[in-house]
This record gives C-alpha cells, sequence and structure tokens, in this order.
C-alpha cells in the first residue's frame, strides 16, 4: 500500500502531518476489539459533543 500523507490544518489543530501506516479497518492487533464505530462515537458526542466546531477534513465524510 502507498502510504498516503495527511496534513490537518484546522482551527483546532494547525501544521500537523501524518502518515497512514495501514489500511482503513484492517490490519487491527486481534485483541482490538472496539464496541462502536466512529460514526456511531461521533453521534453519540464524543469529546462532551463540542470538540468539533466544524467536521475535521481527515474525517471520512460518511462519519458525520
Amino acid at each position: 500500500m502507498e502510504q498516503k500523507i495527511i496534513q490537518v490544518d484546522e482551527h483546532y489543530q494547525t501544521g500537523y502531518t501524518y502518515r497512514l501506516a495501514e489500511t482503513a479497518s484492517k490490519d487491527f492487533t486481534p485483541d482490538f476489539q472496539p464496541d462502536l464505530t466512529p460514526k456511531q462515537m461521533l453521534q453519540m458526542g464524543i469529546f462532551g459533543g463540542d470538540y468539533f466546531k466544524e467536521r475535521p477534513s481527515e474525517f471520512r465524510t460518511d462519519w458525520v
């Protein structure tokens, strides 16, 4: 897999870059068994429901 570089430039975090090392939703350690998906957590108000004043551009559009 070619590693994708994510550049974050949002009001809450600027000048941050990271490289995706794994394919989304794949290659997790076998004991990683989350109860909720990212979309479910965001819909439930993770971070107190007010952490993000805008949808971070690095999030998948179907999460919010």
